[in-house]
């Protein structure tokens, strides 16, 4: 589920509004009564505290309360050009949040060279795996290397299984 939180020119900050707000509730509540793996998408980071005040998502706090009402099973952002790892509870668990650098970004700091994530899922009877591959910019090379690796395993919510 893609949400748009894109801002007035020459604004870092961003909002989903509450039109948006109430489709995403919506849309999140049915996927998960459909036991899908459901991965939300958004420019802005969600959590108000992984971005400075000037350009943080203005509800963000509203957001974060509707994922830890219906749930998801991932969500990805960007906007802040650096990784970025968090957690967003829901019930006794928490939805993992990933932010990354740009893919574009040549960055001559360590943490801000261009990166990209590839994630592959896959449902194992009672839970889904998610194998998150890091592969970042490498100057001396003038290409992308693998980087990191991580492996997630999220809990199927459906009473069936996938």
């Amino acid at each position: 589920m893609a949400i748009n939180t894109a801002s007035a020119p020459f604004f870092a900050t961003g909002s989903l509004g509450s039109e948006q707000r109430d489709r995403l509730s919506r849309l999140l509540q049915e996927s998960g009564e459909q036991g899908l793996f459901r991965v939300v998408l958004l420019h802005h980071p969600p959590r108000v505290e992984d971005e400075k005040w000037r350009k943080r998502l203005t509800d963000g706090r509203d957001l974060c309360n509707i994922l830890g009402h219906y749930g998801a099973e991932l969500v990805l952002h960007g906007h802040s050009h650096r990784t970025i790892e968090s957690g967003i509870p829901w019930g006794e668990r928490m939805i993992p949040a990933f932010g990354i650098p740009s893919a574009s970004a040549i960055g001559h700091k360590a943490g801000r060279r261009a990166q990209y994530y590839l994630y592959k899922i896959c449902c194992e009877a009672d839970h889904w795996s998610v194998r998150i591959s890091v592969r970042g910019y490498q100057p001396d090379s003038d290409d992308f290397a693998p980087q990191n690796e991580h492996q997630l395993s999220v809990p199927v919510i459906s009473s069936t299984s996938c």
